[in-house]
């Protein structure tokens, strides 16, 4: 069956309450609620919604979303004002096409495509750490400017990773799922060593879970 790729079908609380009124037969379909037939609807509807939450009922959008990840880092803030969290659909990625040095502000990159003056940016260092910093202007279609240079005594090698996106993420309300990857990620026991540098065993052991549950789905 075709389907309309559409996600966006909404209708207000207004609308809800007069339909289920009609539903019901407690007015016609030409009749106006009152005020307070409206006011005690919107009471219930909000009754009927907190009591679907408290039985596990997940009233929200699923979207994949990124964490940029700090080397020797073991914690992370995620919302608005935290760490680098974002939607999937935000991350531009690209690498180095020359290599940087310190105090360098000028990234020649293999392409900028997507890329805009004041973006976030994580620049792969040499030592396998991220500098942080936003875009200053976007030159030309391999060329980019930092607004804060390559820290000193770093460096930043050509084919280095370089990441970019416009806004943070919201605080989800629930992560289903989580998925490690370093870049050049060949087996399960990879994951599992980078995800040890900021979780408990016991995260560890889940995330080889959902690992090897993802590859003998995908071997199939």
């Amino acid at each position: 069956m075709a389907t309309s790729n559409s996600f966006n079908f909404s209708v207000n609380r207004d609308v809800l309450i007069k339909d289920a009124l009609i539903d019901i037969g407690a007015i016609a379909q030409e009749d106006t609620p009152s005020s307070p037939i409206i006011e005690h609807a919107a009471r219930q509807l909000n009754l009927m919604l907190k009591a679907w939450q408290s039985k596990g009922l997940r009233m929200w959008k699923s979207r994949n979303a990124t964490l940029l990840l700090q080397k020797d880092t073991q914690s992370y803030s995620i919302g608005f004002t935290g760490d680098h969290f974002f939607l999937d659909s935000e991350l531009v990625e690209t690498e180095m096409r020359v290599a940087a040095i310190a105090t360098d502000t000028i990234m020649e990159v293999d392409s900028t495509t997507g890329m805009a003056a004041s973006d976030n940016i994580g620049v792969e260092l040499d030592d396998g750490s991220m500098h942080f910093t936003t875009i200053s202007s976007v030159t030309d279609s391999n060329t980019l400017v930092l607004a804060s240079a390559i820290p000193a005594g770093d460096a930043v090698a050509i084919d280095n990773n370089i990441y970019t996106y416009t806004t943070k993420a919201t605080r989800p309300v629930l992560i289903f799922a989580i998925m490690i990857m370093t870049g050049s990620l060949t087996t399960v026991m990879q994951a599992i060593q980078a995800a040890a540098a900021f979780t408990t065993p016991r995260k560890v052991q889940m995330l080889s879970a959902t690992i090897n549950r993802i590859m003998t789905k995908t071997a199939k």
